[in-house]
């Protein structure tokens, strides 16, 4: 029959009293640092920047010049176009004007022969008579005048000019200095929009004709 001071398992060796106690585990190596990464020279890194910086600035460039070529060629292209267009309408205004003018001319120049007849007139006539034909040459320049035709201006020191004049008669000239100048002028020209309806008619002077 056991007794109360019978042997009782050591609490310190657990369940099992015949298990053996293991030896402590060694301490973990400690872990292998990184070795820290390499850091770039300063200059390396200007270098660097430098070189990306440039690619930019050529890409840049490559692209304004595309750009300017285009507009340089479109600029040519509606300069053309516009040089074209206004050499037309310059060309369809003197068309419209010499129509007009051509249109007009038959009439004018009768007109203005009326006039002619009516300054004959008058440096004949006297009084009264005189007056109303004066009168009524006023009203045929101011009719002239609506129509765009005024007399010329006319020169007495100018020489002899074809596209202003018409040598109506001729006298011979003292001197050669004299020659193809205008000795009298006979009727007085008219022009239409600064274009001749009818020339001055002169006396032009001639050295040894």
């Amino acid at each position: 029959m056991p007794t109360d001071n019978a042997t009782k398992p050591d609490a310190c060796c657990g369940s099992d009293p015949c298990a053996t106690t293991q030896p402590a585990a060694a301490p973990a190596a400690p872990a292998a640092t990184a070795a820290p990464a390499a850091t770039p020279a300063p200059l390396e890194v200007v270098l660097k920047a430098a070189d990306g910086l440039a690619q930019a600035q050529a890409k840049a460039l490559e692209r304004l010049e595309r750009i300017e070529t285009d507009f340089v060629a479109r600029f040519k292209s509606d300069e053309k176009l516009q040089g074209a267009f206004d050499k037309l309408y310059v060309e369809m205004q003197q068309y419209k004007d010499d129509f007009v003018f051509q249109a007009q001319k038959p009439l004018l120049v009768d007109l203005v022969v009326l006039h002619d007849r009516m300054t004959e007139a008058i440096d004949k006539a006297e009084g009264a008579a005189k007056d109303t034909l004066d009168t009524l040459r006023e009203q045929l320049l101011e009719m002239l005048y609506r129509r765009d035709v005024e007399p010329m201006e006319f020169d007495p020191a100018e020489k002899f000019n074809r596209d202003r004049m018409k040598a109506i008669k001729r006298e011979p000239a003292a001197t050669p200095a004299e020659d193809l100048t205008v000795a009298k002028l006979l009727r007085q020209g008219f022009e239409w929009n600064k274009r001749v309806l009818r020339p001055h008619e002169v006396v032009v002077r001639r050295h040894g004709a």
